[in-house]
C-alpha cells in the first residue's frame, strides 16, 4: 500500500493511540476495501461508494469512505470530497435522527445538525489526527457523540422548564407581600418596607437571583452535586453571587436615599 495510485493519493496511516497505548487499526475489511478502491480514478471510486448492497464484493464501509475523504482532501479535489460526503451523510442521516426520535423535531434537527458538525470538523481536519476514530469505528464515534448531544439537550430543556416556573413565579409574586422571603432577620423593618415598594430598582438579573435566593431558599452553593444552587443556574462561581449580592444592596440604598430626599 506504499506506492502512489495514478489518481495521486498515498494510503495514510493512522495515528492516533487509543487508551491502551496503541495505534488505531483499521478493521482487515476496510484495509482491503482501501487496497482495492485505491487504484481507481475518481470517477470509478464514487461509482463503488454509491454501491449500497453491503453484501456486494464493490461495496465499501463508511470508514473507507472518510479514508478517501481525507485523501482526496488532501489533493485539493473539492468536487470528490464533497460527492463522497454526500454518499457518507445518506448513510448516517437515518441512523442519527433514529437514536434522536424521542425529542421534540426541532430539537432533533439541531442536534442532528450538532453531530453532522462535528463529523464534519473531524473528518476534515488534516492537521491532526482527530479523525482517525471515524476510520475504525464510524458509527461507534457517532453513538458516542450523539449520547453527549442528547444528554446536552435534556440537560438544556429541563433548565427552560425550570427558568418558564421561576419566571412564572417571579411574575405573580414580585407585587405580593414579600415578607414571607424577608423574615430572616438580615434586614430591617425599614428595609422591608422598601424593598416592598423598590424590587424594580433591582437589576433585572440580580432580581432574580434575590428572589431564589430569598423566596425559593436556593443555596449559593452546596457539596451536594444534586441539589440546585445559584451559582449552578447562573453558572458563576459563588463569590460572584456574592458580588451581586452586595450590588444588590447598593442599589436598593441608592434608591432608598433616592426616596428620602
Amino acid at each position: 500500500m506504499g506506492t502512489q495510485g495514478p489518481a495521486g493519493i498515498r494510503p495514510t496511516p493512522l495515528t492516533k493511540h487509543n487508551n491502551e497505548g496503541g495505534l488505531y487499526t483499521r478493521t482487515p475489511e476496510v484495509e482491503s476495501q482501501i487496497e482495492s478502491a485505491f487504484f481507481l480514478d475518481p470517477a470509478s471510486l464514487l461509482v463503488r461508494a454509491r454501491v449500497v448492497d453491503r453484501k456486494s464484493p464493490d461495496y465499501l464501509q463508511e470508514e473507507c469512505l472518510v479514508y478517501f475523504i481525507r485523501e482526496y482532501l488532501r489533493k485539493d479535489d473539492e468536487r470528490t470530497v464533497e460527492s463522497l460526503f454526500e454518499i457518507l451523510y445518506g448513510r448516517c442521516v437515518t441512523y442519527i435522527k433514529i437514536h434522536l426520535c424521542a425529542l421534540s423535531p426541532e430539537d432533533v434537527e439541531d442536534a442532528f445538525q450538532e453531530v453532522l458538525e462535528e463529523v464534519t470538523d473531524k473528518i476534515l481536519d488534516l492537521d491532526s489526527d482527530r479523525g482517525d476514530f471515524y476510520q475504525v469505528r464510524l458509527w461507534r464515534a457517532l453513538k458516542m457523540k450523539m449520547i453527549t448531544v442528547y444528554n446536552e439537550i435534556i440537560e438544556d430543556i429541563k433548565k427552560r422548564e425550570n427558568d418558564i416556573s421561576i419566571d412564572r413565579s417571579i411574575e405573580t409574586e414580585e407585587d405580593d407581600d414579600l415578607d414571607v422571603f424577608l423574615c430572616d432577620g438580615a434586614l430591617s423593618s425599614e428595609d422591608i418596607a422598601f424593598i416592598k415598594e423598590g424590587v424594580i430598582a433591582i437589576p433585572d438579573r440580580h432580581r432574580k437571583m434575590f428572589l431564589l435566593l430569598h423566596y425559593e431558599g436556593w443555596p449559593i452553593k452546596s457539596k451536594d452535586p444534586e441539589t440546585m444552587t445559584l451559582s449552578k443556574y447562573f453558572d458563576v462561581d459563588p463569590k460572584t453571587i456574592y458580588n451581586w449580592l452586595n450590588e444588590v444592596g447598593e442599589a436598593l440604598r441608592m434608591w432608598r436615599e433616592g426616596k428620602e430626599k
